[in-house]
């Protein structure tokens, strides 16, 4: 845990935005592993058996 007293402005949004990059990477990962399997439905193709 910090302190936001002891550290410059700067330094607070440096470790902030460290911590969204990690994240983002995280659930991109994830969330590509949860939509890899799902197989799109081309709807255009609906109507062209009717």
């Amino acid at each position: 845990m910090f302190y936001i007293k002891d550290m410059a402005e700067s330094q607070i949004e440096k470790e902030i935005n460290e911590k969204i990059e990690v994240l983002k990477g995280s659930f991109s990962s994830e969330l590509y592993s949860i939509f890899a399997g799902v197989k799109t439905n081309d709807m255009k193709a609906w109507c062209s058996q009717c």
